[in-house]
């Protein structure tokens, strides 16, 4: 009986460090992660104090990007518009027709 439970005790020990270890390090690379975040807005602060309008528009063409890379459709929207019609319809897809014999 001591033996299994020495055993078991080892087991959970080494698991609870596994575990502990995982959390320091998913900690370790968040704050990493949060200060490169910081310190590349903080560096972006001077462009956008001289023109806020451009940095917007600057850093959602750089998101929109990224977002839209793998989008199979993408569909743009005017900004001011009086009336929006969407007649939004993808070409039929061509069948091949087995060769009969």
């Amino acid at each position: 009986a001591r033996g299994y439970r020495d055993e078991v005790t080892r087991k959970a020990v080494g698991e609870a460090q596994a575990i502990l270890s995982s959390g320091l390090v998913s900690s370790n690379r968040i704050v990493s992660d949060l200060a490169a975040f910081a310190s590349y807005f903080q560096d972006q602060l001077p462009y956008y104090r001289r023109d806020p309008r451009l940095f917007e528009n600057r850093l959602l063409t750089t998101t929109m990007e990224r977002v839209l890379t793998n989008a199979q459709d993408k569909f743009f929207q005017p900004e001011r518009i009086d009336e929006l019609r969407l007649l939004l319809s993808r070409e039929p897809l061509k069948r091949e027709v087995p060769a009969t014999r």
